[in-house]
């Protein structure tokens, strides 16, 4: 039978073997067994729905939109993601790049305006069918994959970007591990997850997840869509206007059921604002896992794996989030920083 090479370099997630192309289906070289099928037209490695981030899938496609900067018109996103991973430090020009969790693509979008050669970005969900990513970009695979068996070489590409996505993974300590073998030696990574903290963990999904994982997510949204003016009034009062003090707010925070953005979202107007906090608050109260890590977890697991940490995040408000390199090897190309870059890194760490 007629076999062809896939469009992609992809391999066998569990033994890394090249594969082989029959018609929708990816067969593996050694024994012909199917690993992937063109469904849609795209790459599935996975089942297309059955998994623990089915609430992702469903939420991504209602809210696809809800944080696109090409959709809203603005550049918030691009700002946000540019200060957190500090990629106008790096040369990124020719670079290859893997996004981890892509959801709709509303990162993905921010990526295709960095100067890259090429941006393989997958989603173990179905979110991927609601892409706001730019698909008719030469230089864009996206695919449906699991974190922790990702459909390619180890150390092939120069930068890994996973954002937002590891405290969702049944272990993220795992899940960083994973992704960090994807980076070439003096190559990238940026990665972020939840933090653990006393305040963090003292938010108010840990109280209702038990709840609210055992209901069907449609009417987890439609209480949202309810009840989210009068809990964003209830904000309002008690948490910023601090009508019983500081007290107000520490209630809020941890018993009011909205993630209350301030002022953050303002420049989207009032009506996109609150879709924007119905869209967290959902995340949060639907994520079948949430485990969270700290900036010490970050140190230790990125240094074990060979990278020198760049930058680092780990405020007790904040999540948690690290862009650091790898350390080169020399029979490998390198990416590397200019010395000025180098000092700049330093200074900000």
């Amino acid at each position: 039978m007629q076999h062809d090479r896939p469009p992609v370099d992809f391999v066998d997630p569990a033994s890394h073997e090249p594969l082989l192309q029959q018609k929708n289906a990816l067969l593996r070289s050694s024994d012909g067994r199917t690993v992937a099928s063109l469904i849609d037209g795209k790459w599935r490695f996975v089942d297309p729905s059955g998994h623990y981030a089915h609430s992702f899938g469903w939420q991504w496609k209602r809210w696809s939109t809800t944080l696109s900067d090409a959709a809203n018109n603005v550049q918030h996103r691009f700002g946000e993601i540019m200060k957190r991973t500090g990629f106008d430090r790096y040369d990124l020009a020719g670079k290859s790049l893997l996004e981890c969790g892509c959801g709709s693509g509303n990162d993905t979008e921010v990526l295709q305006r960095l100067p890259l050669n090429r941006i393989c970005s997958f989603d173990l969900t179905t979110a991927i069918d609601a892409t706001t990513a730019d698909l008719a970009d030469p230089r864009l695979t996206v695919f449906q994959a699991d974190l922790n068996a990702i459909p390619f070489k180890d150390h092939g590409f120069d930068v890994v970007y996973c954002h937002r996505v590891l405290q969702h993974t049944p272990d993220p300590e795992a899940s960083l591990r994973a992704i960090c073998k994807k980076v070439k030696p003096g190559g990238i990574i940026f990665a972020h997850c939840y933090n653990s903290t006393p305040l963090q963990d003292r938010q108010y999904h840990h109280k209702y997840r038990w709840l609210t994982n055992r209901m069907p997510l449609w009417l987890v949204a439609a209480l949202l869509s309810l009840l989210a003016p009068l809990l964003r009034f209830i904000w309002v009062q008690l948490g910023v206007k601090r009508r019983i003090g500081d007290r107000g707010w520490w209630f809020c925070f941890q018993w009011v059921p909205l993630h209350f953005t301030y002022a953050l979202y303002d420049h989207l107007g009032p009506r996109k604002r609150l879709d924007v906090e119905k869209l967290i608050t959902f995340d949060r109260l639907t994520a079948w896992y949430e485990n969270h890590l700290t900036g010490a977890d970050f140190r230790r697991i990125l240094e074990s794996e060979g990278f020198t940490i760049d930058s680092l995040m780990c405020d007790e408000d904040q999540p948690v989030w690290a862009t650091a390199t790898r350390n080169p090897e020399p029979s490998i190309n390198v990416m590397t920083h200019s010395p000025a870059q180098a000092v700049a890194a330093d200074a900000r760490f």
